[in-house]
């Protein structure tokens, strides 16, 4: 019991530090942070797709066809070029279609709370507060686009330290737990 806590310890550090890392880089350079994402994403998809090309090549020697390795290793190639050069274009668009998601469930929210409005016993104050703060919000990412797409980064760079300070603690719990 000890040795697969030990095991899984060294992950969880690892990995809670990964977290911690990343989630300040998100917080310090955004932009830095999605630049090398899109650049590594790029990369790996070129490379996934020269394998398939060279895996259709030796395909064909072997049996006279490409087979779908061609069509699999262009696909990745043009996907790889689409995703570089218009990721911005593509993120943009990410807070607005964002925005509508959350309107939808705001709207869907305040509907339910009127409906709840004449049962007795069910306070419905919460429920209009709640679906005041998702229009809300969902009007801010939609018509912010620009400054909800930092916020959001900036959310996720938070979110990413939180695991990370989590999973340590978690460490901690653990190793202490082995020691009793």
């Amino acid at each position: 019991m000890v040795e697969a806590i030990k095991k899984v310890t060294s992950h969880i550090i690892v990995n809670g530090l990964l977290n911690i890392a990343l989630g300040l880089a998100v917080l310090i350079d955004p932009q830095g942070v999605f630049r090398v994402s899109v650049g590594i994403l790029s990369i790996y998809l070129v490379i996934i797709g020269f394998i398939n090309i060279f895996e259709g090549l030796r395909e064909k020697k072997r049996s006279g066809g490409f087979g779908m390795f061609l069509a699999y290793g262009l696909f990745y190639i043009i996907s790889a070029a689409i995703i570089y050069y218009f990721a911005a274009d593509i993120l943009r668009a990410f807070p607005f279609i964002l925005g509508l998601v959350i309107l939808f469930s705001g709207f869907s929210q305040l509907f339910r709370a009127i409906n709840f409005r004449n049962v007795p016993n069910i306070n419905t104050i919460p429920m209009f507060i709640y679906s005041a703060v998702l229009i809300g919000l969902s009007l801010f990412f939609i018509f912010n686009t620009s400054t909800s797409l930092v916020l959001f980064f900036q959310t996720y760079g938070v979110i990413l330290i939180i695991m990370g300070v989590l999973d340590l603690f978690f460490v901690f719990y653990l190793n202490k737990k082995a020691k009793q």
